[in-house]
């Protein structure tokens, strides 16, 4: 598996692509409306600027990917794992896109998108009184977790009808009315807002995807236990996929340094150094990029 600068501006053209069709069909506003006609945090009332900063990004960090590689065709197929007793090998290209970052491009319209929805998700509840704070509403106190604690009480308490909770399990709503016994929530909802804010910073800005991408899943997951589905079922099938792609997937960003300064728990303490094996047309070498 070769990659060439050609192949980079198609995948880029790709990405930009996909980037389009996820925000329209998760959006009920259309992508193309007002960049400044809504609340840019929340994505109220029409479009928001973070939607165009991604379609603009996506274009300009392949395109400058493609030119750093120039000429050269660099040959980024993992090694075969036939040979080793008991081991599955992947196809080549999964391997590839899971760890090589010349295709870390690819990665950048999930972590726009999802990135993007937790920032607009949580943003706002660091605001609200009654999620991250205490204030008055229309002459009456309102405590901070109020509005986790009202969430919770909905999921756990049995409908008068049927007699049927919104939480799935038995013990999940049991652990929920637990919380809310013990006052948790007060402490919980702010904790629920500033996390999720602080999971679409990661994915926007590439820093620790993997770590904010799982905790993504956990909110997702935590909320569809609760009786919620909005966003989630989507969010949590598209994250999944960003913890797969964890190595890379965050190279346009921040993790372009941390990963190889923090290292890794089986490669601890050293920076890990990129080697590509480069096709001419006498042969082929490796070079340091």
């Amino acid at each position: 598996m070769t990659i060439t600068r050609n192949k980079i501006v198609a995948l880029t053209v790709i990405a930009t692509l996909a980037y389009i069709l996820l925000l329209n069909a998760v959006q009920e506003t259309p992508f193309f409306a007002d960049p400044f006609g809504g609340n840019d945090w929340t994505g109220e009332g029409g479009g928001t600027w973070l939607n165009w900063l991604g379609l603009i990004l996506i274009p300009v960090l392949g395109l400058l990917q493609a030119a750093q590689l120039g000429d050269r065709h660099i040959d980024v197929e993992p090694d075969h794992n036939e040979m080793t007793d008991g081991q599955v090998s992947d196809p080549a290209w999964w391997k590839a896109l899971q760890g090589n970052t010349w295709l870390s491009v690819a990665w950048l319209p999930l972590r726009f998108v999802l990135g993007i929805h937790w920032l607009q998700a949580g943003w706002h509840k660091t605001q609200d009184i009654g999620w991250a704070k205490s204030g008055t509403v229309d002459g009456e106190f309102v405590e901070r977790g109020s509005s986790m604690k009202g969430f919770l009480m909905g999921a756990y308490t049995p409908n008068p009808e049927t007699g049927a909770t919104k939480a799935v399990f038995g013990w999940y709503g049991d652990f929920l009315k637990f919380m809310v016994d013990n006052n948790w929530t007060s402490w919980f909802g702010p904790m629920v807002a500033w996390g999720e804010t602080l999971i679409g910073i990661g994915l926007l800005l590439g820093g620790l995807v993997g770590i904010a991408a799982f905790f993504g899943t956990l909110m997702n997951m935590s909320f569809m236990l609760a009786g919620t589905v909005s966003a989630n079922p989507w969010m949590f099938a598209l994250t999944v996929f960003i913890i797969l792609g964890w190595k890379v997937a965050g190279h346009f960003g921040l993790d372009r340094w941390l990963l190889p300064t923090l290292g890794t728990p089986w490669n601890r303490g050293s920076r890990p150094a990129q080697n590509d094996k480069v096709t001419t047309g006498t042969g082929s070498y490796t070079a340091r990029v």
